[in-house]
């Protein structure tokens, strides 16, 4: 299974001195949406751009996908379709 950390937010907040009240304050999330934060559960794009909007910094500046090992990693087949490998252009001649 495929998980979201939010080990770089609690970084940032650190390095920024802000508490996780004050982000939850400024940002009108809820204790409980933190909560789940908290235990590596998922939320609402939503919830992520306030945040991202109170930091100015993007998603991939506060979260992070961690994959399970355990799992094989194969690509969708619209993800191999825009690989670059299919957009080699034949040289003129």
């Amino acid at each position: 299974m495929t998980n979201i950390s939010y080990k770089k937010l609690w970084y940032r907040l650190i390095d920024d001195n802000i508490t996780k009240t004050e982000l939850r304050r400024a940002t009108g999330i809820s204790s409980s949406t933190l909560a789940n934060m908290k235990n590596g559960k998922h939320v609402s794009l939503e919830v992520l751009l306030k945040i991202c909007t109170f930091l100015h910094c993007t998603m991939d500046d506060i979260t992070e996908i961690v994959y399970d090992d355990s799992e094989p990693h194969e690509w969708p087949k619209a993800q191999k379709a825009l690989s670059p490998s299919h957009y080699q252009v034949e040289p003129s001649k």
